[in-house]
C-alpha cells in the first residue's frame, strides 16, 4: 500500500492491508452475531510506541491521526494496546435485480481501537481506503470501501440509482414489517411552499408534482443566511431570487442544491426556505404534516392500519424515534410541533395517544429511550436551559439536544407494568395514563426466583388535587397539550457510582458519547448499569456519588443473537441472570421545588433492587 515516499515500520510491514478489504478472507474470518462483524484484531503495539513510529510509519500516522480524533474521549495519557481489524459494515446486492451472493457488494473499512485488559475498550475509528488504492489493490468497482474522489462523482449513476429504486423496489424501501396489502401510498401535503430549482425561486408546490426534501438545521446565526421571512417572502417567489442570494445561504444548502439540479429534480423542500419562520399560522400547518412532506418526498409509505400486539408498536415506535431524532430542527421550539405529522399517523395505527412525543399505550417501554449522542438539554431559541420551567420536559426525547434510541442498549422482549403514571397539567388537574405493556399471563415469581417489586398497594389519588377521567381529556387540547408533568407512583432505591465502566460488547461504537457507568450496590458489587457522560464518570471516579433511582418497569432480555446472550449488565456471579430479572429504572435529581428530573434510563438487576429495601415514592418529574 505504501511507496517509497510512505514506508512502514517492521511491524505494519508484515500486515497484509490489501487483504483487510476482501469479503472472503481466510485468514481473518469474519465473527458472527457481533454488533459488526469484523476480522480477528491484529496488534500494533501500545499506543505509546505507535505514537513513537509514526513520525517514519505512514499507517501508524494514520492510526495515530484516527485516535487522536476531536470525538474521542482518551486522555493524553491514556495508554493501551492499538488493534486493527477488518470490519463488514454491510453488504448489499451491487445489482438491485440480482439475489446472487457472487453479486454482492461489500462495504469493508479498517478499524483501529485502544484495548486495555479487565477494561471497556475504546469505540472503533474507521479507517477507509481511497479510491485511487482500491484501483491499484485491483479490487473490484462493487467494494464500497472507498472515499470517492469528486471528480469521479457519477451523478448519472445515482440518477439509475433512484430511478431503479423508485420503479422496480416497491414496497421493499417503504416501511418495513408491513404487509403489501397495508401498504398505501402517502397522502400529499397541501399548500406546500417548494423551491422551483428550474427557476431558482420559491413556488407553490404544483398538485401532485414529485419533489425532494433536505432535514436540515440551519446555523445558530441565522442572521448570516438567507431564511425565509414574511418582509422578503414577495422577493424569494421572483424568478432568480436565489440564485441572486446563493452566497447567502449556508455552504450544505447550496452543494444540496447543486447536486438536486444535477440529478434533473426540480422541487426540492427545505425547512427554513418553504416556511415562512415569522407566521406563526403558516409554521403551525407546515410543522402538522411534516410525515406528509418527507413521507410524499422519499416515496415512502405510511401504514395507518391498526398494529396489533405490544411488540409490534413498540417496533413502530421504534423505528419512527430513531429516524426523527437524526434529523435536525432549525428552531428548538418547533421540535415536537415537527413530530406532530408523524404522530398523527402513529397515533392511528397504533391506537394510542401520545404525551411530549411518547405514546400512551407503550409508555413504560417509551420511557427508556437512551441518548446516541451529547448529554445535553434543549434549550430555548435564546440559548437558555430553565429546569424549573424547561423547553419540554426532560422524561421525554424531545428535552434532550440529541438522537436517540429504543431497544439497543438492551434489547427488550417483553415488559410488566408496574408503575402507575399520571399526567399534570397547568392549573394541576392530573389524568391516569392507561398501559397496556403486561407479560402474557401472571408471572409466577416464585418459579423462577423472581420477586415481586411492585409499589405498595395504597390510595395514589390522595397525592393528587384533582383527578380528570381518562375518557374526559383530549391530549391535543391546549391546556394538555402543554402538560409536562410526569407524575408517579413507584418505588426508589439508592446505589453508588464511581466511574468504574462495563464495557458494552461492541456496542461503543453506537454510543459514542457517553460511558456505560457501572451501577454498584452496598457492597461495591456491579448491580447495574447506566449511560452518562464521560465528564459525569470522571466526576464519579474523584468523589463517587449515592444516586436516586427510580424504577420504571420490569423487563424480560431479548436473547435472539449472540451479542445479546453474551451481553452483561451486572456481576452474575452475584446476581444470577433469569427471565424477567431486569429492571429498568430512571435516574433522578431534585430541584429547589421539589420536583425532579430524568438525569438518565438504566437497568439494575431486580436481586440488587430489593436487596437495596426500596421504599414507595410519589413524585413529579419536569
Amino acid at each position: 500500500m505504501a511507496g517509497p515516499s510512505q514506508p512502514l515500520c517492521n511491524t505494519c510491514n508484515q500486515i497484509d492491508f490489501a487483504s483487510y478489504f476482501t469479503p472472503n478472507n481466510d485468514n481473518n474470518p469474519l465473527d458472527e452475531g457481533t454488533l459488526i462483524r469484523g476480522s480477528k484484531p491484529v496488534s500494533l503495539g501500545n499506543r505509546h510506541s505507535v505514537r513513537a513510529r509514526s513520525t517514519e510509519c505512514a499507517f501508524c500516522a494514520l492510526a495515530t491521526t484516527a485516535l487522536d480524533h476531536p470525538d474521542n474521549s482518551l486522555k493524553e495519557s491514556d495508554d493501551g494496546d492499538v488493534t486493527i481489524q477488518s470490519l463488514l459494515i454491510g453488504s448489499a446486492n451491487s445489482n438491485p435485480l440480482s439475489s446472487t451472493t457472487s453479486d454482492q457488494s461489500f462495504c469493508l473499512k479498517v478499524a483501529v481501537r485502544i484495548q486495555w485488559p479487565g477494561r471497556i475498550h475504546h469505540p472503533f475509528r474507521l479507517i477507509q481506503l481511497l479510491e485511487t488504492d482500491a484501483r491499484s489493490l485491483g479490487l473490484w468497482p462493487q467494494l464500497r470501501c472507498r472515499l470517492p474522489s469528486p471528480s469521479h462523482v457519477d451523478i448519472s449513476l445515482a440518477k439509475r440509482w433512484l430511478e431503479i429504486c423508485l420503479t422496480q423496489h416497491g414496497g421493499k424501501c417503504s416501511t418495513p414489517g408491513r404487509r403489501p396489502e397495508e401498504r398505501i401510498p402517502s397522502p400529499q401535503p397541501v399548500d406546500l411552499l417548494t423551491i422551483d430549482l428550474a427557476n431558482m425561486c420559491i413556488c407553490e408546490m404544483p398538485h401532485g408534482a414529485t419533489f425532494s426534501a433536505l432535514s436540515y438545521c440551519w446555523p445558530s446565526d441565522s442572521s448570516r443566511y438567507l431564511v425565509h421571512w414574511t418582509s422578503n417572502s414577495k422577493a424569494l417567489f421572483q424568478a432568480g431570487s436565489l440564485e441572486e442570494n446563493f452566497q447567502r445561504l449556508p455552504y450544505t444548502i447550496q452543494d444540496a442544491i447543486a447536486c438536486a439540479r444535477e440529478m434533473g429534480i426540480r422541487y426540492f423542500w427545505i425547512d427554513a426556505l418553504c416556511i415562512i419562520q415569522d407566521s406563526a399560522e403558516h409554521k403551525e400547518k407546515q410543522l402538522h404534516q411534516m410525515d406528509l412532506v418527507y413521507g410524499a418526498a422519499d416515496e415512502w409509505t405510511l401504514t395507518r392500519a391498526p398494529i396489533a400486539g405490544v411488540i409490534a408498536k413498540m417496533r413502530s415506535y421504534e423505528e419512527a424515534l430513531g429516524n426523527f431524532t437524526n434529523r435536525d430542527i432549525s428552531f428548538p421550539a418547533d421540535y415536537l410541533n415537527s413530530f406532530m405529522g408523524i404522530q398523527a399517523v402513529l397515533k392511528e395505527a397504533m391506537q394510542t395517544d401520545f404525551w411530549q412525543g411518547l405514546p400512551e399505550r407503550i409508555l413504560d417501554q417509551a420511557l427508556c429511550w437512551v441518548s446516541r449522542g451529547s448529554h445535553s438539554r434543549r434549550a430555548y431559541q435564546d440559548g437558555q436551559v430553565r429546569a424549573e420551567d424547561p423547553v419540554f420536559p426532560s422524561w421525554s426525547f424531545a428535552g434532550w439536544n440529541t438522537p436517540v434510541t429504543l431497544n439497543t442498549y438492551l434489547p427488550i422482549a417483553r415488559h410488566e407494568s408496574v408503575t402507575d403514571w399520571f399526567i399534570v397539567n397547568g392549573v394541576g388537574q392530573a389524568v391516569h395514563l392507561q398501559s397496556e405493556a403486561r407479560p402474557e399471563g401472571e408471572l409466577r415469581y416464585s418459579a423462577n426466583g423472581n420477586k415481586d417489586v411492585t409499589p405498595p398497594d395504597v390510595d395514589v389519588f390522595q397525592y393528587l388535587r384533582t383527578v380528570v377521567p381518562r375518557h374526559r381529556v383530549n391530549p391535543m387540547a391546549p391546556e394538555w397539550k402543554a402538560a409536562k408533568i410526569l407524575a408517579a407512583w413507584t418505588t426508589r432505591a439508592f446505589f453508588q457510582l464511581d466511574g468504574t465502566t462495563q464495557s458494552l460488547n461492541g456496542h461503543e461504537t453506537v454510543f459514542t458519547k457517553t460511558l456505560n457507568l457501572a451501577i454498584k450496590d452496598a457492597n461495591g458489587v456491579v448491580a447495574g448499569c447506566i449511560l452518562l457522560p464521560p465528564d459525569f464518570a470522571e466526576d464519579c471516579r474523584i468523589n463517587p456519588m449515592r444516586c436516586e433511582f427510580i424504577l420504571i418497569t420490569r423487563a424480560l432480555r431479548s436473547k435472539y443473537s449472540q451479542f445479546q446472550r453474551s451481553s452483561k449488565y451486572y456481576d452474575v456471579e452475584v446476581y444470577p441472570d433469569r427471565d424477567w430479572c431486569t429492571l429498568n429504572v430512571m435516574m433522578i435529581s431534585k430541584l429547589e421545588s421539589g420536583l425532579v428530573v430524568r438525569v438518565g434510563v438504566g437497568i439494575i438487576h431486580e436481586d440488587a433492587w430489593v436487596a437495596a429495601k426500596p421504599e414507595g415514592v410519589f413524585l413529579k418529574i419536569i
